[in-house]
């Protein structure tokens, strides 16, 4: 906040210093800080407590609030860093993002100069702790989105509460309990739209609103305590919301009880930080609210007790410092964590850690001495001041839309679609086709090829040319393939299934009796490499019990798949790197081990079907030298180290693949 309108605290710096260092370390993949993501909620509280009662402190010493000119604060304060982050990633999309992923990641910076990233990260189906995808450098405005939002409505509300020019008991007590009840309403949400997956409540702000509300509530009861009955009271400029000794009608509980709810508050704050977990249900069932009453009561601590021991905790150097560019500081590291990865430093665990915070705090210290803190004292105040903000926006904007002008990751279909490769041209195969009786007899016409499987094979069936003599369906979806049951891990976080994962052995003999196919081809293996929940413990490709059971399913797929005398062929698993975890490493479904595991167990069981099932390597294609690779003969494989390439597909594997499926005619293996 602007040092002249509120007064800085030098404790009030520190929480926030303590807010972001949890986030820093969380996101860095430190072990004890598992809830640092909490960081975020207060945030939430500390802008709730500070706007409301800068509104209220306006309303009594002016009588009135001046929307536009609070507004222009708030740009001035948020927008010009902001500028600076989305110009910087406009230049790291032009030069290091592959251009499969400069539409979404256009999309993410449209979002977040418009102040609705926490909708767009539900649009992109992208759950917080459930992160599939490659990270957006611009995830993180979900957070300040929030805020922006509360800033538009929330004075509104406060106008309307207020509605005349004093500021009287009364009226602030409808701030307090209007604030009070929409932060329980908003609690009592989440908790009900809570699902399966918690990005709907985790991103939403009319879930996420309770944490700003308790702030809100706070700097009502704090201005109520001190505001007499009938006329209105004066307040210190410098304390931020506490009231000088002399303040008439002032009623407070004993300063040695605040003082101890403060320290109360801290301890569940920070014990709260190194082990929440933010899969755990609880938390979203009252848990956040009980975390943000906590932090209002250190706030209200070291507000009403400034002299004492917790403030003095809080203001010890160097969080002060650090609280003074908090804002910067989340602003860029999350931008410099995407970038700075293990691949591109070659730096892993603490050192990775440390050159990330390291590049954040200096380019933080940039943007707080030469962006922030000159327009706080003024530099962008007058008519050259409120023209630059918007020309400025138009600036950022057209640089994100001419830094991704390419096209985006190739579509991901969703369940049911199907994608028909037709032969082409006249070309005519002597294939076979099934008689009532079962056996199959010559026929002239194109081989039809069924392609069945996950999002990997999805993207294979999509971008597959024509070809003389195949005529190709595929019926793969997205995230399912042969393993069921739920839940299991995924870059680090517990996630249900699709319920129609469950159904696959019904949906793939649908499927053959739909398309007749002469050849199956199926190409599964990603999500056989999770770790998965079965007979009330953890599992996973490698260990015999959950081999024992992929290989059952694989024996499944083969007598659903050949009931009606169709070659099944499996496509071997290539090895995958979706990304890194926080600290660098490699999450256990990349490591390579797993791929083949699952690979050895798939060649046993098509092994023990030889004269009906086959075996095409088409993970040593997409995966050449037995390592994973997002390029192959100087072309792009892999988008997001999973997913295939349409080039990749068309240059690379089809020519190599589609011979082999056209050999697989069911003739041509019949034994006679």
């Amino acid at each position: 906040m602007p040092a002249r309108l509120t007064g800085r605290q030098p404790a009030l710096d520190g929480l926030r210093a303590v807010a972001v260092i949890a986030v820093l370390l969380f996101h860095g993949g430190v072990a004890g800080a598992r809830g640092g993501f909490l960081g975020v909620d207060v945030f939430f509280v500390l802008s709730g407590y500070l706007i409301t009662m800068l509104l209220l402190r306006e309303q009594q010493a002016t009588g009135r609030i001046a929307l536009g000119a609070f507004w222009a604060r708030r740009a001035r304060r948020l927008l010009p860093a902001l500028f600076f982050v989305l110009a910087a990633v406009a230049v790291y999309a032009a030069f290091l993002v592959e251009p499969q992923a400069r539409l979404s990641l256009r999309l993410d910076g449209l979002a977040a100069l418009g102040y609705v990233g926490n909708w767009r990260q539900l649009g992109a189906e992208g759950g917080y702790f459930a992160q599939g995808a490659t990270p957006s450098p611009l995830r993180h405005t979900w957070s300040l989105s929030i805020e922006e939002q509360f800033y538009l409505v929330w004075p509104l509300v406060v106008v309307a509460l207020l509605r005349g020019r004093r500021l009287t008991r009364s009226r602030v007590r409808r701030v307090l309990v209007v604030a009070a009840g929409a932060a329980l309403a908003s609690a009592v949400l989440m908790s009900v739209l809570l699902g399966g997956d918690v990005s709907r409540v985790y991103y939403g702000t009319d879930t996420r609103a309770q944490s700003v509300l308790v702030g809100c509530a706070l700097a009502a009861m704090l201005r109520l305590r001190r505001t007499p009955a009938g006329t209105p009271a004066r307040t210190s400029a410098r304390t931020g919301g506490g009231a000088p000794a002399s303040t008439p009608g002032r009623t407070s509980a004993p300063p040695g009880l605040v003082t101890l709810a403060g320290w109360l508050g801290l301890v569940v704050v920070v014990a709260a930080m190194i082990t929440v977990d933010g899969t755990q249900r609880g938390l979203y069932h009252g848990g956040l609210l009980l975390f943000d009453t906590a932090v209002a009561a250190v706030l209200a601590a070291v507000v009403l007790a400034p002299a004492r021991g917790l403030a003095r905790l809080l203001s010890v150097r160097p969080l002060p410092a650090l609280g003074r560019i908090s804002y910067g500081v989340y602003l860029w590291h999350w931008p410099v964590f995407v970038v700075l990865t293990a691949e591109r430093t070659g730096l892993t665990g603490p050192a990775l850690l440390a050159l990330r915070l390291g590049v954040t705090l200096v380019l933080a210290t940039l943007s707080w001495r030469l962006v922030e803190r000159p327009v706080l004292n003024g530099a962008l105040v007058g008519w050259r001041g409120r023209l630059s903000l918007p020309i400025t926006a138009a600036a950022v904007l057209v640089g994100l839309i001419v830094a991704t002008p390419t096209a985006a990751a190739p579509s991901i279909a969703v369940p049911g679609t199907v994608v028909t490769v037709p032969a082409r041209g006249s070309v005519q195969v002597a294939h076979t086709q099934p008689t009532r009786d079962g056996p199959r007899r010559p026929h002239l016409g194109p081989l039809r090829v069924l392609l069945l499987g996950d999002s990997v094979a999805l993207t294979l069936g999509q971008a597959l040319p024509d070809y003389p003599g195949l005529s190709v369906t595929s019926e793969a979806i997205l995230g399912c393939g042969l393993a069921r049951g739920t839940p299991y891990r995924y870059f680090g976080s517990v996630r249900d299934g699709p319920p129609e994962c469950e159904t696959w052995p019904q949906r793939w003999s649908e499927a053959v009796g739909r398309t007749d196919p002469d050849v199956v081809a199926v190409l599964v293996g990603r999500w056989e490499v999770m770790d998965r929940m079965r007979d009330g413990r953890w599992q996973h490709i490698g260990e015999p019990a959950f081999d024992d059971y992929i290989a059952g399913e694989l024996e499944q797929a083969i007598t659903v798949l050949g009931a009606h005398g169709a070659r099944v062929v499996f496509l071997t698993a290539p090895y995958y790197h979706r990304g890194e975890r926080p600290d660098g490493g490699t999450w256990p479904e990349d490591e390579p081990w797993r791929a083949d595991a699952y690979n050895a167990v798939l060649s046993k069981v098509v092994a023990r079907h030889s004269g009906s099932v086959a075996l095409l390597p088409f993970g040593a294609e997409v995966s050449p030298g037995r390592a994973y690779t997002g390029y192959v003969d100087g072309l792009m494989m892999r988008y997001d180290g999973v997913h295939l390439t349409p080039r990749g597909v068309q240059r690379i594997l089809a020519p190599w693949l589609l011979p082999r499926l056209l050999a697989e005619a069911p003739w041509r293996h019949e034994s006679g």
